[in-house]
């Protein structure tokens, strides 16, 4: 007989028998999509309670997956991690490929363990965010004295990060606020809080920057000019 928290019917789904260490009465599932074609984020575990015919489900992973990134998606079960590989849909490159560690998630025997070392993660990667987003808009809108190649040099890397790195900031953005709901539920905590500032900070940055651009294009002509002078006079 079979008991506990079972995944929902799914199809396309990794799976692999015996777990870590070798232990054959134990069965992984992992992701997959629904009928409907929504796709899962999760892993289950089937383990045999004792020496009889007892199996218990398990939910050790769950987390909201955005569908747009699932296209092109393939998962599978390897020794003791998950690898999710994302191909470019317009091409046949590999966007991204993912790793996710299991023997935490299988090694607690209660959530709670692997719940307080997911919060400290998440705790820690939500300041990095903060700082990167901070720092980002610190050089932002630092102001260019006249001559000063220091303070333009800094607006100007700011400038491209704001550009070069909307995609990454968007993308754990979104990543750390579905660990939060895992976490927290729909109220998210003190994280989400911090989430929804950065995300309001770096979209600002984003409006913005055309703006700084402008206000620092005749301190970067005059720099420009300066640096040629400097060159022709060694010549």
């Amino acid at each position: 007989s079979t008991s506990g928290q079972a995944p929902s019917p799914r199809r396309h789904f990794a799976f692999s028998p015996g777990g870590l260490g070798g232990a054959e009465a134990r069965i992984w599932v992992y992701g997959g999509e629904s009928r409907e074609g929504y796709a899962h984020d999760d892993l289950y575990e089937l383990a045999r309670v004792g020496a009889g015919d007892d199996w218990v489900w398990r939910c050790l992973y769950s987390a909201e997956l955005n569908q747009l990134s699932s296209i092109g998606r393939a998962v599978a079960i390897a020794g003791p991690r998950v690898i999710s590989v994302r191909a470019h849909v317009l091409s046949t490159a590999h966007e991204t490929v993912e790793l996710m560690q299991l023997e935490p998630l299988v090694a607690a025997e209660a959530n709670a363990p692997f719940a307080e070392d997911l919060a400290g993660e998440l705790q820690r990667q939500v300041r990095a965010l903060e700082a990167f987003v901070d720092a980002t808009r610190e050089e932002l809108f630092k102001q260019v004295p006249a001559g000063d190649g220091a303070a333009l040099l800094a607006v100007l890397k700011a400038l491209h990060a704001v550009q070069a790195e909307s995609a990454r900031v968007e993308y754990e953005t979104d990543l750390l606020r579905d660990v939060t709901t895992y976490l927290h539920g729909q109220e998210g905590g003190a994280e989400a809080e911090a989430l929804a500032r950065v995300e309001a900070a770096w979209r600002d940055a984003r409006r913005q920057a055309p703006e700084r651009r402008k206000a620092v294009k005749a301190p970067q002509e005059e720099e420009a000019a300066r640096i040629l002078d400097a060159i022709v006079a060694l010549a």
